[in-house]
């Protein structure tokens, strides 16, 4: 995975996801539009800290996806932050995530559903795209390769 810095020609711009970005002034965050199994719709934090295939995904989706909490493995963490607080994970596997547009998809991915994630989901980039160049002014982030 490779993140471009070069200029687009315009042959590059036909192939892209659109994206919202959320700047607090201290950081930037990108949130994109997915479908889940080919019918859900979750905007999604896309984290290009996370490493490859990282999808975390909101538990309250488990029972719209068709996926049975009590057949998972679960995983309990405690907070980097507060000892006395703890995340539950729920670990399984959807048939795909995909951008709206079509454009990437990955099949069959591990999945940790998190109970009381604060968005939607958060997912690696790496899964986008070979190379992507991310355009903040334009909203979009261009699937070269």
């Amino acid at each position: 995975m490779v993140i471009s810095f070069n200029k687009l020609d315009l042959s590059d711009k036909y192939n892209y996801i659109n994206i919202e970005i959320n700047d607090d002034g201290m950081s930037t965050d990108i949130f994109t539009n997915v479908i889940l199994n080919n019918n859900i719709k979750a905007k999604v934090l896309l984290d290009s800290g996370a490493g490859n295939n990282s999808f975390w995904i909101n538990s309250k989706y488990i029972k719209r996806l068709g996926l049975d909490k009590e057949r998972m493995d679960v995983k309990v963490k405690k907070s980097e932050f507060n000892n006395n607080i703890q995340s539950r994970f729920h670990i399984g596997n959807i048939e795909s995530i995909k951008t709206q547009n079509n454009l990437s998809k990955k099949e069959n991915p591990r999945v940790l559903f998190v109970d009381e994630l604060i968005y939607d989901g958060k997912t690696s980039i790496e899964w986008l795209g070979k190379i992507i160049s991310i355009d903040l002014i334009n909203k979009k982030i261009y699937i070269l390769q």
